[in-house]
């Protein structure tokens, strides 16, 4: 077994002011693999690393609600072992052992008190396109009052109005109003407003939503909104001496891109489509791999009839198992 001592000093790196998590993770390795805390603060420091998939068997080992070892508390072992999953894109057992946490007859009502649990399951929920159980459970979070400021309770209604985006539009358009002091709408909350409007085929609203989406984003990078073009921001992202400011504008603009892109697609502006997408198809290493995904997706209808081999290369691409994982089922039947 570890000696107090090991314990004493693996505490005290993790309540350093700035914790060094690969030393607390060194430390944690002089313990006896059996050492349950050593195992979860291990776990924990490689959690904080952005080791996911490092972390989860180190949890999975000391995470058992029958029979919890001593010195750790096994509703933290248990999030953070669902977190593992979450992190790593398999929603599934993330859900699974959150459900089985919730509804444990020891542990369950703290689980279901605990603002942590409820958000991470709402996710997994989400990610998993169950988006009506996700929005109830976001809900629910935000009728109990479960969040530390206005900036956590704003997060939960740009996810709320992501979820209500898949399904109901009016219900989406609301909790994008609420999501601000004075029912200011943000740049999540127009974007997701937009997305709703799509899934119901209002392409006039969509395009109007997600204009205002734009040019809050482009406010919010600093950049004035009537002059500012952002196809021509986007071309400037291929040069490898790109402005860090530039790049960072692109990427948060370029999930709406492809929206405008697929609007005017929709309703038979292909030139527009391809005028919007083409400065973003160079920015593989630069852009979020779903919105990569999902501008290849559209580049592919929009040149479908033009250039047969950058099609296929396009579908290909988003064929990966770990880019296809970062479609939604609909994006997947396009492709």
């Amino acid at each position: 077994m570890a000696t107090t001592q090991q314990h004493q000093a693996i505490a005290a790196a993790t309540e350093a002011e700035d914790p060094d998590h690969a030393k607390i993770a060194q430390l944690c390795d002089r313990c006896p693999k059996a050492d349950a805390f050593a195992q979860y603060t291990k776990g924990i420091a490689l959690l904080q690393q952005g080791k996911a998939a490092a972390a989860q068997p180190l949890l999975a080992a000391v995470d058992d609600l029958r029979s919890p070892a001593s010195g750790v508390n096994p509703l933290g072992i248990r999030f953070a072992h669902a977190y593992c999953h979450y992190k790593t894109g398999a929603f599934s057992q993330a859900l699974s052992l959150l459900e089985e946490v919730m509804a444990h007859a020891k542990f369950g009502a703290r689980a279901k008190a605990d603002p942590a649990v409820l958000n991470l399951h709402a996710q997994a929920l989400y990610n998993l396109e169950k988006y009506p159980e996700a929005a109830a459970a976001l809900e629910a979070i935000l009728a109990a009052g479960m969040y530390r400021d206005d900036v956590e309770r704003s997060e939960l209604l740009t996810n709320l109005s992501a979820a209500y985006s898949q399904f109901d539009f009016a219900k989406c358009q609301e909790s994008s109003r609420r999501g601000t002091e004075g029912d200011n709408v943000t740049f999540d909350g127009a974007f997701n407003a937009a997305t709703g409007a799509i899934e119901k085929k209002d392409y006039t609203l969509a395009r109007t939503l997600l204009a205002q989406a734009l040019g809050l984003c482009l406010h919010e990078h600093g950049h004035d909104v009537g002059s500012t073009d952002i196809v021509a921001l986007a071309q400037q992202c291929a040069s490898d001496d790109c402005p860090k400011a530039v790049r960072d504008t692109v990427r948060d603009a370029a999930p709406v891109m492809v929206q405008q892109a697929f609007v005017a697609f929709a309703t038979g502006d292909e030139a527009g489509a391809q005028k919007l997408l083409a400065p973003l198809i160079p920015l593989q290493d630069k852009l979020p791999v779903a919105t990569y995904a999902a501008a290849c997706v559209n580049w592919a209808a929009v040149r479908r009839h033009s250039d047969f081999f950058d099609t296929f290369k396009r579908l290909k691409y988003v064929q990966q198992p770990q880019v296809e994982a970062r479609l939604t089922t609909r994006q997947s039947l396009y492709v």
